[in-house]
């Protein structure tokens, strides 16, 4: 008759009827009819009994003969592609360790075979097979079923890939091994039964991705190196081949998971994909779970992020899933940010593959594509802006370009198209939101005329923004970016006195480049601490590098004092703050600018390094006389006979000091309900000296008594 079963498993289920049919009739020659018939037998212990095992005390089992012949063998007959087969190769698996896996899967395919093991238990309430009647089933004498018991201890394929659940060694100390009952873990139980889902064991943290789970992926999106590994991962899938493990470094981006995939799909294997983020917050057994997983289907596993194992808090964890893949054959793949291999890991047995920002060139051709593929067309221009102004990866380059059609067609309808200012607006969104939990987001309001300057210095910052601007033409399409390791971002030096249009500058920068603008206050990240603040400029710095932002760090001077002497370990300290900052710095391909009160206190080996070294001094009379009236908006009702040029002769400001005094004198007129007047703004200007520590008298207000009283 045909099996209702797959035919490797009704193939196996039919030796185990064969070897249970054996020994239930050793059973019943052993117990004699009557005792065997005996409805409370397994209910009490008899003298019969007592008399049976006490006769029997060289330790053959009851119902075993010292001639039985020991399990037939299981695999004969089945296909080396057969589901058993594989399972076995995969956990090299030998003969006895399959024998138990099908004792123990049986009950999960038929029922009566619990009735069967409570009766050759002498005991109803033992409906799954234990230890010991397994051992004993499979064993011709009890010397080799003691020796048997390797199979189920230590370092035993069943125990080190958790195929078997045993007694852990707390619950072993009340339950010996033979009398534990042998159950399968769930994840082999749904595998055996011909079912390929992942299990609840895997948790939600592991997906499993086929061929038809695909995407084609551009060649260019893919590293050069990419092309060698089919051959490698063909030859580590062959049986009895080393493991391999891929370590794929770049930022945050689904290229590398894509390109995973499609190595396995061109293997003919799936994908076990792990979010180590979430398994780090599960069952501490999570690394067996998935790579038992993995190795029921034949899976490449892949892993992301290994950053969620670099805390010190995940140690432990790493330390398990090392020493867990390490034992794991097959293709593993590791995905992390940082280009430094894994750590724990031998260097050689672990093949590195980068996956970097794309550069300009890469940028404007996916740029290109994910609009044509849109339906949207952009100038040559626009597509340079695009790539030049924005570090993005392939994904976020495909989000702002979805993000931009789909806001365009809410605003505008469906046959609108984004203009190159909505996909710059979209590209800014992309930008890593970290950096704004450790700097103050700035939105630039301010434009080119609103900075009162010398021309030198405007034309300065000019040259600032077409030096980004041409970033891709000079080191892309000249090759100047292959002679620089580092030094390929901008940096510059904003030195002057407080209110002299530092931070205007900035945001006219961030503005005209459309970047968007991060103020990080140096005094809040220098640290007492030794060690501190470096550790809080990496975190700025790494948090920035996702984040296509110009960087404006206030009070400079905080950190970069002159060099002196070293003479304790604090002044050590300090210089190798320094050093650091100006490292990271170097390697900074955006804009970083940096915004001190005091030029002479900064550390000259430091300037010399910087690009852009910007003077903006105190205004002078003419140049106060143009902040005072920029500061006025056209609607602000004000007297006529304000006298602007004479504030202007007559106070030294800042033009931050003036904004200050226009903005209170509104206040103050507009609590009267009348325009703002002279008398309005000397009030408020003697405010702002007394800020300063000056306080003004009656002779400084001598010229305007004839104004403030006409």
């Amino acid at each position: 008759m045909e099996s209702a079963y797959p035919k490797d498993l009704g193939h196996a289920l039919g030796r185990l009827d064969s070897l249970l049919r054996d020994t239930v009739a050793r059973v019943l020659a052993a117990y004699g009819s009557a005792t065997a018939d005996d409805p409370f037998r397994g209910l009490y212990i008899s003298r019969g009994d007592i008399t049976r095992l006490l006769d029997n005390w060289d330790a053959h089992p009851v119902f075993t003969a010292s001639n039985r012949p020991g399990a037939p063998a299981l695999l004969d007959g089945l296909s080396q592609d057969s589901r058993l087969r594989r399972f076995a190769r995969a956990f090299g698996l030998g003969e006895v360790d399959l024998w138990l896996v099908v004792i123990a899967l049986a009950p999960e395919v038929d029922l009566r075979y619990e009735r069967l093991y409570a009766f050759l238990q002498d005991d109803v309430s033992r409906r799954r097979p234990s230890v010991d009647l397994a051992l004993t089933l499979l064993s011709a004498t009890p010397a080799e079923k003691l020796a048997r018991r390797a199979h189920l201890v230590g370092d035993a394929p069943l125990v080190r890939h958790g195929l078997i659940a045993l007694p852990s060694e707390a619950q072993s100390i009340r339950w010996p091994l033979p009398a534990c009952s042998l159950v399968l873990d769930s994840a082999v139980v749904q595998h055996l039964l011909g079912r390929d889902e992942l299990t609840a064991d895997a948790g939600d943290f592991t997906e499993l991705l086929r061929g038809e789970d695909a995407e084609a992926l551009p060649p260019e999106v893919m590293p050069a190196a990419v092309r060698l590994l089919p051959q490698l991962i063909s030859e580590a899938c062959e049986v009895g081949a080393e493991p391999l493990h891929l370590y794929f470094s770049g930022p945050p981006s689904s290229v590398k998971k894509r390109t995973a995939l499609a190595l396995a799909t061109e293997a003919g294997r799936p994908v076990v994909a792990v979010d180590l983020e979430t398994a780090t917050r599960g069952d501490e057994d999570w690394p067996r779970a998935v790579l038992r997983e993995a190795s029921l289907r034949g899976a490449i596993v892949y892993a992301e992020p290994y950053g969620a194992l670099l805390g010190e808090e995940a140690t432990a964890q790493r330390l398990l899933w090392n020493r867990t893949l390490a034992a794991h054959g097959g293709v593993s793949i590791i995905s992390g940010t940082s280009g430094a291999l894994p750590p724990g890991f031998d260097a050689a047995r672990i093949v590195p593959v980068d996956f970097p920002l794309p550069e300009a060139p890469d940028r404007r051709a996916y740029w290109n594509r994910c609009l044509d593929r849109s339906g949207v067309r952009l100038s040559a221009p626009g597509l340079d802006v695009l790539a030049g102004r924005y570090r993005l990866t392939y994904d976020q380059i495909e989000s702002a370009t979805t993000l931009a059609t789909t806001r365009v067609h809410w605003l505008n309808g469906p046959d609108s198209a984004p203009s190159l200012t909505d996909l710059s607006t979209a590209a800014r969104a992309q930008s890593d939101p970290a950096l704004g939990e450790l700097a103050h987001a700035i939105e630039p309001v301010h434009g080119w005329s609103d900075l009162v300057l010398p021309e030198d210095t405007i034309r300065l910052l000019d040259e600032l923004c077409r030096q980004v601007e041409c970033r891709q033409r000079v080191l892309h399409d000249w090759g100047f970016g292959r002679r620089l390791s580092l030094g390929r971002g901008t940096a510059a030096l904003f030195a002057g006195p407080s209110g002299t249009g530092k931070t205007t500058a900035a945001e006219i920068i961030a503005a005209e480049l459309g970047l968007g603008l991060y103020k990080i206050d140096l005094a809040g990240v220098v640290s007492k601490y030794i060690g501190e603040t470096e550790k809080n400029l990496q975190r700025i710095f790494a948090a920035a590098e996702n984040a296509n932002a110009v960087l404006f760090f206030d009070e400079a001077d905080a950190l970069f004092g002159k060099r002196s002497e070293v003479r304790d370990s604090h002044d050590r300290y300090a210089n190798i703050e320094i050093a650091y900052l100006l490292q990271r710095m170097e390697s900074y391909e955006g804009v970083a600018i940096l915004a001190t009160n005091l030029r002479q206190n900064m550390d000259e080996a430091f300037v010399r390094r910087l690009q852009f070294v910007v003077e903006f001094p105190f205004p002078d009379e003419e140049q106060r006389a143009d902040i005072w009236r920029l500061h006025f908006p056209p609607e602000a009702p004000h007297d006529e006979a304000l006298d602007l040029p004479l504030l202007a002769r007559q106070f030294r400001m800042t033009g931050g000091s003036i904004k200050n005094a226009v903005l209170a004198a509104a206040y103050l007129a507009a609590a009267d309900d009348r325009p703002i007047g002279m008398g309005d703004l000397l009030h408020a200007t003697a405010r702002e000296h007394a800020k300063a520590g000056r306080v003004l008298v009656g002779e400084d207000f001598a010229a305007f008594e004839e104004r403030c009283h006409g």
